[in-house]
């Protein structure tokens, strides 16, 4: 087994000029989700993270068509597709759960081989395997967070979100709210006394 260390100044440095892209592309897929989700008539079908991940794929692929150093594979008999920038890291995107960590109980053989850091025997060898994770917010609508991160989760990097891109609530913030939503309003009485 093999494992590279990375700081969090690596990551940045590294990965950094694809920030705004990876925000972009998954906001963009989440807008095209909204729009056709009512189309479809049977939503159990396929899972939101499907839908999701399918519209990211493609939105992906559009948007690092033409950037040399980013290439995009999809795995589809393992329904995963795996970012690669340069000869020395992979990206995995994968749904996070609101806490930031992999949202997945039941781990794969393809799960497991990428959380122990073992090749990918179409990439070289001994590249860094790290997850590009979405977190949504608490309704399905929007992005909330998106992180890079560990496989075994020793470290996550969040991925600062565009200046121009307006903040979404995480889904803590939105739980909690929702739940203030579900409290039966108090009537409270007081008399006022007049003050002379």
């Amino acid at each position: 087994m093999f494992e590279n260390v990375l700081s969090e100044d690596d990551v940045h440095s590294k990965i950094g000029p694809y920030y705004d892209d990876f925000w972009l592309a998954v906001v963009e897929s989440f807008k095209a989700f909204n729009k056709v989700k009512n189309e479809y008539e049977n939503l159990q079908i396929r899972t939101r993270c499907d839908l999701i991940r399918a519209k990211v794929l493609a939105s992906f692929k559009r948007k690092f068509k033409a950037n040399g150093d980013v290439k995009i594979f999809d795995f589809e008999d393992q329904d995963i597709f795996i970012i690669k920038i340069g000869d020395e890291i992979l990206l995995r995107f994968k749904k996070l759960d609101e806490s930031g960590k992999r949202a997945n109980f039941n781990k794969t053989n393809a799960s497991n081989s990428y959380i122990d850091q073992e090749e990918f025997t179409d990439f070289l060898p001994k590249l860094n395997q790290l997850i590009l994770g979405w977190i949504p917010n608490a309704t399905w609508t929007e992005c909330a967070d998106i992180n890079i991160c560990h496989p075994k989760e020793n470290w996550a990097v969040k991925v600062p979100r565009p200046k121009t891109m307006r903040l979404a609530p995480s889904r803590s913030q939105n739980a909690q709210t929702d739940s203030y939503k579900n409290l039966p309003k108090l009537k409270i009485k007081t008399k006022l006394k007049k003050v002379e």
